[in-house]
């Protein structure tokens, strides 16, 4: 298991910037663009993938792209998809998150 924190900053031209901190040592930079099109969904992909510490474990893959894929879906839910590809395996689903927003009160 592991966790992320960052920051996602709107930057001019709709562009968007998604910088993650995670707790075995990788950073990343993520960028993709909000599209005039479609205000229900967009697309970041890795543009910097920094290592903090060389992996103690050298036969252990490493991270080499990610992409992530949020969408409001009709249920006002934020869907999140998050695609990972290594120096051993190809692009592929890694995960999918459906986040909730919950009121002040607890409830839905």
């Amino acid at each position: 298991m592991h966790c992320e924190y960052g920051f996602i900053r709107l930057l001019p031209n709709n562009s968007i910037c998604l910088q993650l901190a995670h707790n075995f040592g990788v950073n990343t930079v993520e960028k993709g663009v909000l599209s005039d099109v479609n205000d229900k969904e967009f697309h970041l992909e890795t543009t910097s993938i920094v290592r903090a510490v060389e992996n103690p474990n050298p036969e252990k893959a490493k991270v080499v792209k990610l992409r992530r894929h949020y969408k409001l879906n009709d249920k006002n839910q934020l869907e999140q998809v998050v695609e990972m590809e290594t120096d051993k395996t190809e692009m592929s689903r890694h995960l999918t998150v459906i986040y909730e927003k919950i009121s002040e009160d607890g409830k839905s």
